[in-house]
This record gives C-alpha cells, structure tokens and sequence, in this order.
C-alpha cells in the first residue's frame, strides 16, 4: 500500500484540479455544491475544478472541496 502522503500528492491534484501549493492550510470536504458556491461568492473568489469530480475554492487559508461525486455523477 502507498503512504498517505503519496495517495494525497496525487489523488488531490488529479480530481479536484488544483496544484497541491494552491490549498489552505485547512481543507474542508462538503457534500454540498452550493457551499462551494457561496464560500466563493462570500470571499470574491473562482471556483477551481469546476470540470473536475471535485470542485473546490480556497480563501483565507481555507479550502472547500465538493466530494459528493457520486452523487453529481448519478443525476440524470
């Protein structure tokens, strides 16, 4: 098995888009896109990744990352 940190360099760079030195020092994970939206919209920030499984923005030392992609992937 891959240590943690391998399976973080290259798992997170890949679905959500974004270069692992453009996150927070916080990551929180959502299940919600609409959180990822306003915490956008409340800092005056873009959404990263938005064409990726999981899309994300960073402000303030915070990142938000939306992980409900098997639920975005089931709509019709």
């Amino acid at each position: 098995m891959k240590e943690k940190k391998e399976i973080v360099e290259n798992w997170l760079p890949r679905y959500t888009g974004t270069p692992l030195d453009e996150f927070g020092e916080h990551v929180l994970l959502t299940n919600f896109g609409d959180y990822v939206a306003w915490f956008a919209a409340l800092h005056d920030v873009s959404i990263k990744g938005a064409d990726r499984p999981m899309p994300n923005v960073t402000a303030d030392g915070i990142t938000l990352i939306n992980s409900a992609w098997e639920v975005r992937t089931r709509r019709p």
